[in-house]
């Protein structure tokens, strides 16, 4: 999410001006969107407990290892040590790391 909003609110400032046409407003904005990407920054420095909530929340088999950008902060291998951490079963582990997907993308 936060990647997003960061990168969306410096490629579309058109956008949002003609939503908001003041300066100030339009400054609020980015401060907020700045604020809302520091935020997932800061989600992603405790990748571990997020994750571990995350499965105790929505349950192992709702929970996908992979997006647009699945790793943190460039690092792979920071987050399988993520999901290795988990407090999970093997079956679980192996769900998030691929079951899931397949069982998603399965006809």
């Amino acid at each position: 999410m936060g990647i997003i909003l960061g990168a969306s609110i410096f490629v579309q400032p058109s956008e949002v001006s003609r939503h908001v046409p003041s300066i100030p407003g339009t400054l609020l904005v980015w401060l907020a969107c700045g604020l809302l990407t520091l935020c997932g920054a800061l989600v992603c420095a405790e990748l571990p407990h997020a994750l571990q909530l995350a499965v105790r929340f929505a349950g192992a088999d709702q929970i996908l290892a992979g997006s647009d950008y699945p790793h943190q902060i460039g690092s792979i291998e920071q987050m399988l040590a993520s999901i290795r951490a988990l407090e999970v079963s093997e079956a679980e582990r192996a769900a998030i790391l691929g079951g899931n997907a397949a069982r998603l993308l399965r006809p």
